[in-house]
C-alpha cells in the first residue's frame, strides 16, 4: 500500500513532530500480515534529513535486521525504506558505488565491471543511499541513459586509425582440406582430470599463437586467435587495439608446445593488415574481434598439422552441447604456459546466462549485449587470464567429429566460479561482418 503525503515544515523539531503525524495513522493500516512498510511523502524542510521508523512487523523481523532486498542490496528494512524515499525525491536507483559509471547512470553494458575500476578520474557529486558498510557503498544513480549519453561515454571505435590496412594482392581459394577436422594421430577423447587438460599435437590445428615485439627485439607471447582462412586469423579485438601490424609475429603449426618466432621460419608469418570491428566498444567489449590478415598464407598439407576452423552454420542450436575451449593463458604465476591447455564446457543460453551475471558484480540491471554468448559455469573450469582471442569449438550437429568457431575468448567475473559463466565474443553474430571483409579483400571461405 502506497500512501503520498504533501506537508509543510520548518526548523529540527517541527520536521520531527510533522514525520509524527504523518505516521500516527500507521498502525491502522495492515495488509495482510504485514504492516505498512513505505511511506513515502513529500516534504519541504530545513534541517535535518527524515528518518523513518518502521518498527517490527507481526512477524518479528527487527528494523535492522539484514536482508536482500529485490534489487540485490544487503540492507536493512529501515534502510530500504529510506532508500524508496531518496529513490522517488531523486528520480535514481541505489545501487553500490561500482554499479555506477562516471556521469552517475546505472552501468547496464558491463563497462567497468568486467575489470573494476574502483577509483574514477572525475571529480562527481554523488547521492547516498542508506546501509552498506562504508559511507557511499551505496549511491543513487539515474536509470533509462539516453543514446547520446551512451555513445559520448563509451564512444565506439569508427575513427580511420581503427582499422589498419597494407596493400596486399589476390589469394587464391584456401586449401581443400575441410575445415574443422583434426589432424592427430589418435582419435581424441575428452578424458578426466589430467588427461582432459593437455592435449595432442594437431588436436587444434587453427589455433594461431600471436607475439608482440619487445624490448631489445625478441618477442613475448601476446595472444591466441583462429585460423579461419590460410590468410586471416580471428581474434579478440582489445588485445589489437592500438598496435600496428608490424607489432607482431604469428606463429601456426598446429602443436601444443608454444612455439616463439625464430624456431621454424615456415611457421611464422607477419600481418598485414588489422581489421578492428567498426562497432567495438572498449569499455564493454562489445564486438570484441578482430581479423588479421597476414603476408602470406598458411597452407594446410598432409605431412603438417595446420588447418582451418570453421565458421559456424546458420541457426545451429547450442542447448545440451559441450564445447572446447584451449589455449596457453597465464599459470599461478603469471607466465604463459608454455603448453597448450584444453577445457570442456557447458553452453549456457543469452537469458540464462544474463540471469547468472545479474547475481555477480555486474549487478540486476546488467544486460548482456547480444554479441556475445556463454559456456562454462562449472567450478574449476573455465578459461582464464592470458586466453583472451582463444576459440570456443563446438561439435557441428551434422559431423560430431569436425568443429566450427562458436566464440571468442573475451571476458568473465573472475575464473572456474560455480554458476559464473565465461563470455565470448558470438561468432555467429559476427559472421556476417567477417564474410563482407574477407569478400572485400577476395579472400574466399
Amino acid at each position: 500500500m502506497l500512501i503520498n503525503h504533501h506537508s509543510t515544515c520548518t526548523g529540527i523539531n517541527e520536521q520531527a513532530n510533522c514525520y509524527k503525524l504523518l505516521c500516527s495513522g500507521r498502525e491502522m493500516l495492515e495488509l495482510g500480515l504485514v504492516s505498512v512498510v513505505v511511506i513515502i511523502f513529500v516534504a519541504s524542510c530545513e534541517g535535518a534529513g527524515i528518518v523513518v521508523d518502521v518498527g517490527r512487523d507481526k512477524r518479528g523481523i527487527a528494523d535492522n535486521e539484514v536482508t536482500t532486498v529485490a534489487n540485490g542490496l544487503r540492507i536493512s528494512k529501515q534502510d530500504s525504506v529510506e532508500n524508496d524515499i531518496i529513490q522517488v525525491f531523486g528520480n535514481c536507483k541505489c545501487v553500490y558505488y561500482y554499479q555506477c559509471d562516471d556521469n552517475n547512470y546505472v552501468i547496464t553494458g558491463g563497462e567497468t565491471l568486467i575489470d573494476v575500476r574502483l577509483n574514477s578520474k572525475k571529480n562527481i557529486t554523488r547521492t547516498p543511499c542508506k546501509g552498506g558498510s562504508f559511507p557511499y557503498e551505496i549511491i543513487c544513480c539515474k536509470v533509462n541513459k539516453t543514446e547520446t549519453e551512451t555513445t559520448s561515454s563509451s564512444p565506439l571505435l569508427k575513427s580511420p586509425e581503427d582499422v589498419i590496412r597494407v596493400d596486399q594482392g589476390t589469394v587464391s581459394d584456401r586449401t581443400k582440406v575441410p575445415c574443422g577436422i583434426q589432424k592427430t594421430m589418435i582419435n581424441v577423447r575428452i578424458f578426466g582430470d589430467e588427461d582432459e587438460l593437455t592435449p595432442v599435437n594437431g588436436e587444434f590445428p587453427w589455433i594461431v599463437a600471436v607475439f608482440k615485439k619487445a624490448s631489445g627485439g625478441t618477442y613475448k607471447f601476446h595472444c591466441s586467435g583462429s585460423l579461419i582462412h590460410p590468410k586471416v586469423v580471428l581474434t579478440a579485438n582489445h588485445y589489437m587495439k592500438g598496435h600496428k601490424p608490424s607489432s607482431f609475429k604469428v606463429v601456426v603449426n598446429g602443436k601444443i608446445a608454444l612455439t616463439r618466432p625464430g624456431s621454424n621460419p615456415d611457421e611464422e608469418r607477419n600481418i598485414a593488415e588489422i581489421v578492428k570491428h567498426p562497432e567495438y566498444n572498449s569499455g564493454s567489449l562489445f564486438n570484441d574481434a578482430a581479423l588479421i590478415i597476414l603476408d602470406e598464407p598458411f597452407v594446410a598439407t598432409k605431412e603438417n598439422f595446420i588447418n582451418t576452423l570453421c565458421l559456424p552454420p546458420s541457426d545451429v542450436n547450442l542447448e545440451g552441447v559441450r564445447c572446447l575451449v584451449a589455449g596457453w593463458g597465464k599459470d599461478n604465476e603469471g607466465e604463459s604456459n608454455q603448453v597448450m591447455r584444453k577445457v570442456q564446457l557447458p553452453f549456457v543460453n543469452h537469458d540464462r546466462c544474463q540471469s547468472l551475471f545479474r547475481r555477480t558484480r555486474l549487478g540486476q540491471h546488467f544486460n548482456l549485449h547480444k554479441s556475445f554468448m556463454c559456456a562454462g559455469g562449472e567450478r574449476g573450469k573455465d578459461a582464464c587470464k592470458g586466453d583472451g582471442g582463444s576459440p570456443l569449438m563446438c561439435p557441428l550437429p551434422s559431423e560430431p567429429h569436425r568443429y566450427f568457431h562458436m566464440g571468442i575468448v573475451s571476458w568473465g567475473i573472475g575464473c572456474g566460479e560455480q554458476d559464473i559463466p565465461g563470455a565470448y565474443a558470438n561468432v555467429a553474430e559476427l559472421a556476417e561482418w567477417i564474410r563482407n571483409e574477407m569478400k572485400e579483400r577476395q579472400l574466399k571461405i
